[in-house]
């Protein structure tokens, strides 16, 4: 299982509108304190394609990740995790705390 955290952002409403959410990988805009509680992850050791998504391993998540969620509670910062399962995705690099991935491409 491979966990990914969005954060969520809140918009300021216009009168008689509903609030705008956006969304952002921990990469986005966020708060200072989120971001310094995985900063210290190693960054990949090659290029990885831009349209893959990086997520926590298992040792990842126990280390880095359950940091990222208190960060999140306590300064008030909007979140979600996504799960996946490993075989439901193509891994195009993988480390000791994260792994890019794409999806699975379809067999014709």
């Amino acid at each position: 299982m491979f966990r990914r955290i969005e954060l969520i952002h809140e918009l300021p409403a216009q009168a008689g509108e509903l609030p705008l959410r956006m969304k952002s990988g921990i990469m986005g805009w966020g708060k200072v304190e989120v971001f310094d509680a995985w900063a210290k992850m190693n960054n990949p050791r090659r290029d990885v394609h831009r349209n893959s998504r990086f997520y926590f391993t298992e040792a990842g998540w126990r280390k880095y990740g359950r940091a990222t969620v208190a960060a999140c509670q306590f300064h008030g910062q909007g979140y979600r995790v996504l799960r996946i399962k490993e075989s439901a995705v193509d891994v195009i690099y993988r480390d000791e705390w994260q792994v890019a991935v794409r999806p699975k491409r379809k067999r014709h």
